[in-house]
């Protein structure tokens, strides 16, 4: 770890505990960051075969339902995934991999982030409540960015890491 973001923990985790932040995020803290690759692909069938190949557990909205349909670690996706819906928004995660998946106006945009420790930078966990009960947890990686002549710690990516209760 470089004297620069051993610096950047430091100060983050004296701020974090002066905005009394949970102990749990704090312990999530670390150095790292997200590489980030995307790829572009024309039809609903091709987003939906990427999507179900890469495994995991995760979340999709669809066009066909008002539901979002949740995969857990241990429940397959249901048959009606083999029926070539019209995805619209998805999330999986598998190991340090995540693929997000959302329809954009030429076709759906399927973006694989990768947790990386040798990436300049922090990361810190977060979590959001889910629909139907538990948290969706997130990584969240920050960097340093020189906005108007100051360096700033700035959201620079953030992957999908499961459900908890």
């Amino acid at each position: 770890m470089s004297n620069m973001s051993q610096n950047i923990i430091s100060t983050v985790s004296k701020v974090l505990l002066d905005m009394h932040i949970d102990q749990y995020r704090l312990k999530t803290l670390a150095t790292g960051g997200i590489e980030v690759s995307s790829e572009e692909v024309a039809s609903a069938e091709e987003a939906m075969a990427r999507f179900l190949a890469f495994g995991g557990e995760g979340w999709l909205c669809t066009a066909e339902s008002r539901e979002i349909h949740t995969l857990r670690s241990t429940s397959p996706w249901s048959p009606e995934f083999r029926r070539k819906p019209w995805p619209l928004w998805g999330e999986l995660v598998y190991g340090e991999r995540s693929l997000h998946l959302r329809r954009t106006s030429d076709g759906w945009s399927l973006v694989t982030l990768t947790s990386n420790k040798n990436i300049e930078g922090i990361v810190l966990e977060t979590s959001y409540l889910a629909k139907g009960g538990g948290r969706m947890r997130y990584l969240v990686a920050y960097t340093l960015q020189t906005i108007n002549d100051l360096e700033e710690l700035r959201p620079d990516a953030c992957r999908f890491l499961g459900f908890t209760q």
